[in-house]
């Protein structure tokens, strides 16, 4: 269900995966998605992030390892299929998540998303805090 990319991999889906990063942006507030999709890029091509493709090219997810003294997560920072693509497929996506996860030593999964109603609404996430902000 999910497949690891290679770093020499990417650069020949970097089209696909940046027509999705920007579907992803569009449906967000820029508060939400401050990032540009070449911040991904560099992201993915210097190993501060992962490129996971969903089934047979049917979506995509961007992971990072964050790790502290008190917890260790796997942040999705993106998670993209056409819309309704693999909707009968969300829970087998998810535990591939869960299981990709707990391969990697993790505690838990965490997203940011400004959309927390969709996501609420999965059962896949539960919202943990708000974050408050003022800008200087």
């Amino acid at each position: 269900m999910l497949t690891p990319i290679a770093q020499h991999e990417i650069p020949p889906l970097w089209d696909w995966v940046r027509a999705g990063l920007l579907q992803i942006k569009a449906k967000s507030t820029p508060a939400a998605c401050p990032w540009q999709p070449e911040d991904v890029y560099l992201k993915l091509m210097t190993g501060g992030a992962a490129l996971y493709v969903i089934g047979a090219e049917q979506g995509f997810c961007v992971l990072q390892r964050v790790e502290c003294s008190y917890e260790r997560v796997l942040f999705v920072w993106a998670l993209w299929t056409p819309p309704r693509e693999l909707w009968d497929e969300r829970d087998d996506v998810m535990a591939a998540l869960d299981d990709l996860a707990r391969k990697l030593g993790l505690d838990r999964i965490r997203m940011f998303s400004s959309r927390d109603k969709g996501w609420e609404a999965s059962k896949f996430f539960v919202p943990v805090s708000s974050i408050l902000e003022r800008e200087v």
